[in-house]
């Protein structure tokens, strides 16, 4: 499930898609989010009743917009939008349509999307690497699992405070990977959320700033960053398990 996404972060990365890059994220999704219905059945991923890329109608026809480079598909134009997002949808719709829910799926989709196109560095894979200086990350993105510290604020405390604050971090033995994630509060999900963004551990995207300070060397490394944190989430005690390459092609 999803606890926090940067929805407008991610709307930005999905417009400087080109056309053929749409294309081809169309076409890899597809076949990914196919099989990862088989794995996310045998891993326990299945019994959420929350937003998830489990294949529907709906996932299928959302991957058309992808198709197209659709940023805000039609099933969204005219629903009642966030005081700080307007292209944010949130609530029901007249006929009962949860957009909220829908919304959070499309976000989910897009991040994939750019996934598709652009791919990511595996934050362990970073922290085997002896030497960081020559690396030019700046804007790259990361993916991550770690352990998160914080104080979250509900959702519906956008008002009183728009910024929360959380600690990540990531350990491999004695080696240390550290940032501060500025989450804006209007979009955690949910109070449940606020609760597993404060206290847990979770897996995500985000897009690297800088490497602000590095102490140490080697396995007793400690790295400080800088980023801005695009989707978070929890569940099934850590991430969907995906097959090697050879699997999804």
């Amino acid at each position: 499930m999803v606890d926090y996404k940067n929805a407008d972060r991610l709307r930005q990365l999905f417009l400087q898609l080109s056309q053929n890059e749409y294309l081809d994220a169309y076409t890899l999704l597809t076949t990914q989010f196919m099989e990862e219905e088989t794995w996310r059945k045998q891993q326990g991923f299945d019994v959420s009743l929350e937003p998830n890329t489990s294949w529907n109608p709906a996932v299928a026809q959302m991957l058309k917009f992808v198709r197209s480079g659709d940023v805000h598909p039609r099933c969204f134009q005219g629903c009642n939008g966030h005081p700080l997002d307007p292209l944010y949808a949130r609530g029901f719709a007249a006929d009962g349509t949860a957009n909220f829910v829908y919304y959070d799926l499309w976000c989910q989709i897009m991040a994939r999307a750019v996934l598709a196109a652009r791919g990511s560095y595996d934050i362990e894979d970073l922290m085997q690497l002896k030497d960081l200086s020559g690396l030019s990350l700046e804007g790259k993105l990361i993916s991550f699992f770690g352990r998160l510290r914080g104080s979250v604020a509900h959702p519906d405390q956008y008002v009183q405070q728009p910024l929360s604050q959380a600690t990540l971090d990531m350990k491999i033995g004695a080696q240390r990977w550290r940032t501060e994630l500025e989450l804006k509060t209007h979009y955690v999900y949910s109070v449940t959320a606020a609760a597993s963004l404060s206290k847990g551990c979770s897996s995500g995207l985000l897009m690297l700033r800088e490497i602000s300070e590095v102490k140490g060397k080697g396995n007793a490394r400690r790295v400080e960053f800088r980023c801005t944190p695009l989707i978070i989430g929890s569940g099934g005690g850590g991430p969907l398990k995906i097959p090697p390459p050879s699997r999804i092609n």
